[in-house]
């Protein structure tokens, strides 16, 4: 009755409500061993803090800094268009994208409602460009541009605000001058670097060095000439009587003039080699340059050489691949050669460009397409037969008109559409802007572009040490840690031991009044566990005092947004889960030797 009686006075969880106010009864006793508990781990939650907090420090000001992700090229060289498109198809590239010649990244800028003038790089950005995202700015528009912490305060320029770039070139002995007006799109924070920088689109740059190599701009309303596409071969076929062709003459022909090789064709090679058969009574020799195409200047540097002989030159492609396709789907796989016979009717407008050819398989007259190859771009070939013999495999086309085809087939031309004249676009790049999707692929990436003999600059080993620093700074935590758990659970397990053995007569009471052995068990339990959780909070608190206290005092050196101390929820979790978890195994230890002895010898002792 009286066991009853206490059950219903304690429920809910009576042994979980006898134990606490055991522990109010001896509340001197109880705080002395959470603050014993909270001297062990307060220091150790510290040092952790301090740990957790200035690697993640590290990380974001060495290693998230989109600059240290950032991949760029040691040399300059020819990047063409290709190889972007390709590299944007890598999983670790977050954003690459050209840069021009460093001569035409410089300008000089003018914000002339304040009357300031600073010199500027230019630096080309674009959709995804992290240094301008991730550091307070947004892609700009068309005649817009983001500037630099440092240029905008040497402009003395806000948001919103007009400055004007200004370049320079020198033409038959004078100095021309454009310019272009930019509204200031966002400003970078501090960290995106301190030179004077202003971020623009691509085309901003490609305008300005098409400007100073001489170009017309006129999207800007910058005059210029415009790049006309010229004709290039691979040599020169000499034909002529043998006797005009001696050692003297052999030797002028290869120098300096672009010509470095002459052999003697064979007659059984001439349809090889040229794409017809050779004429009674004439000799042919082919003339090759050393490395590159030859252009006009060589040909009329080798007619001055050849004046006075009956041999002349005609401008030579070697097998170079062309498709014939008619308007009724007829396909056919051709030898663009080169034939002085080949009356050349060529008319160059908007889009297209038309040549007349000699083809065995068509009849006079047919108008098909001719892909010179994938480089083409926008161009549109139209080849018309003349119905002329030509060698079968072979399609015979007049000199320039051949060689323009040979450009073609390795630059992009596009018609003008103003005159209809062919023009060159850009050959390629000088360089490249590129960052990699995250720090663990700055090594990879890295390597993939020295595998092409790119060398570039990197931030893989800064990383790495970081990284390594913060497997080491974690070991070492670990191993004090391991040290101060072990203290407090040893702490925590003497008090509740000797705790329990001083209440073994009161627990012999309870198996008196009739408690079972499990919820005798849980009494010491309880009372591990209440005290473990008082002493980590106080610990926490201890933390949270010293962390408010070391951020005001290093505040000025922090960034915005920066902790100097912060405690990771699942370490913090587990620090507290082994020792609660060793502290009860402590008391369950205590609780089984009491219930393993005598129960009247246990009251005997108690009223003893």
């Amino acid at each position: 009755m009286a066991l009853s009686s206490l059950h219903r006075s304690l429920r809910p969880f009576p042994v979980f409500r006898l134990a606490l106010a055991d522990l109010r009864d001896e509340w001197l006793l109880s705080f002395c061993i959470c603050l014993a508990t909270a001297a062990v781990l307060a220091p150790l939650l510290i040092l952790f803090g301090l740990k957790s907090g200035a690697i993640d420090i590290l990380r974001n000001r060495l290693i998230e800094d989109p600059r240290n992700r950032e991949v760029r090229p040691k040399i300059t060289r020819t990047y063409p268009e290709a190889w972007f498109s390709e590299i944007r198809k890598r999983p670790d590239v977050s954003f690459v994208i050209p840069l021009t010649r460093g001569v035409s990244s410089t300008v000089q800028a003018v914000n002339n409602s304040a009357g300031s003038e600073v010199q500027l790089d230019l630096s080309p950005t674009g959709a995804g460009d992290a240094i301008v995202l991730e550091n307070g700015g947004r892609i700009p528009r068309d005649n817009e541009c983001v500037l630099s912490s440092s240029a905008a305060g040497g402009l003395s320029t806000k948001v919103g605000d007009k400055i004007q770039i200004r370049t320079s070139r020198r033409v038959d002995g004078q100095f021309q001058t454009a310019q272009l007006d930019l509204r200031v799109a966002g400003i970078l924070d501090l960290r995106a670097g301190g030179a004077d920088v202003a971020y623009v689109p691509l085309k901003v740059l490609e305008a300005v060095e098409q400007y100073l190599d001489g170009g017309a701009v006129p999207e800007y309303g910058w005059p210029g000439k415009k790049p006309l596409a010229y004709p290039e071969h691979d040599g020169a076929l000499l034909l002529g009587p043998a006797t005009d062709m001696d050692s003297t003459l052999e030797r002028r022909l290869v120098t300096d003039t672009g010509f470095a090789y002459l052999s003697t064709v064979k007659p059984d090679d001439m349809v090889k080699v040229a794409g017809f058969p050779p004429a009674e009574g004439q000799t042919y020799w082919l003339l090759r340059p050393a490395g590159a195409a030859v252009r006009t200047e060589n040909f009329e540097e080798l007619a001055d050489r050849l004046r006075g002989t009956q041999i002349r030159a005609i401008p030579w492609i070697n097998n170079l691949p062309v498709t014939l396709r008619t308007a009724d789907g007829r396909q056919f796989k051709r030898m663009l050669k080169v034939s002085p016979e080949v009356v050349a009717e060529v008319a160059e407008r908007a889009g297209k460009f038309n040549v007349r050819a000699a083809d065995p398989d068509l009849p006079p007259g047919t108008e098909c397409q001719l892909a010179p190859g994938a480089a083409s771009g926008e161009l549109l070939v139209t080849a018309v037969t003349s119905g002329q013999s030509a060698v079968p495999g072979a399609l015979l086309v007049p000199p320039r008109e051949a060689g323009l085809l040979r450009l073609a087939a390795t630059r992009r031309l596009l018609a003008d559409k103003e005159t209809g004249q062919l023009l060159l676009t850009r050959r390629g790049y000088a360089g490249f802007r590129m960052y990699a999707k995250s720090i663990d692929q700055v090594d990879r990436l890295r390597a993939y572009l020295e595998s092409q003999e790119i060398p570039v600059f990197h931030e893989a080993e800064r990383i790495n040490d970081v990284v390594m620093l913060d497997r080491q700074l974690t070991r070492f935590f670990w191993f004090i840690a391991a040290i101060g758990i072990a203290g407090a659970i040893a702490t925590l397990a003497a008090s509740l031991y000797a705790s329990a053995e001083r209440k073994s007569y009161e627990l012999s009471v309870l198996r008196l009044l009739g408690f079972t052995r499990f919820e005798i068990v849980q009494f010491p339990a309880w009372q591990a566990l209440v005290l473990t959780a008082l002493g980590f909070a106080l610990s926490l608190a201890v933390y949270a005092a010293a962390a408010a206290t070391l951020q005001g005092v290093f505040s000025d050196q922090l960034n915005v947004g920066e902790r100097l101390m912060f405690l990771p929820s699942t370490p913090v979790a587990l620090i507290f889960a082994t020792i609660a978890a060793l502290a009860v195994l402590s008391s369950f230890l205590a609780s089984h030797r009491i219930l393993g002895s005598d129960l009247s010898e246990s009251l005997r002792e108690g009223t003893g």
